[in-house]
């Protein structure tokens, strides 16, 4: 990316890394996200939320949310995300969007 992208500075690369590593982006997103960015960007520079936002959508529920929109955590089609959130609570995600979206699946409901 740097190669495609040489007016970034250093300093760009290194807080995208922190980002990355904070947020737990898999291999399998982030190469979907280099694609996409070297196909479709069109400005000489980027912005970290070019890259952190360029990213399949895939609608992800706490516990209490699966509860409510199902009346269950146990969905059929869905699964429980390796992810946690940022409190430390159980995520979970259509398993299907979840990988398209290349995120990293803990558990299925088959």
């Amino acid at each position: 990316m740097a190669a495609c992208f040489p007016q970034q500075p250093k300093e760009f690369w290194i807080v995208l890394g922190r980002m990355i590593k904070k947020d737990g982006l898999s291999m399998q997103r982030l190469l979907y996200i280099q694609d996409t960015l070297l196909r479709t960007h069109r400005y000489p520079t980027l912005l970290i939320s070019d890259i952190l936002n360029c990213d399949k959508y895939c609608k992800i529920y706490t516990q209490k949310e699966m509860v409510k929109e199902f009346g269950t955590d146990w969905v059929q089609g869905y699964c429980i995300l390796k992810q946690r959130a940022t409190d430390g609570r159980v995520q979970f995600a259509c398993t299907a969007e979840a990988e398209a979206a290349g995120l990293e699946i803990e558990r299925r409901f088959e």
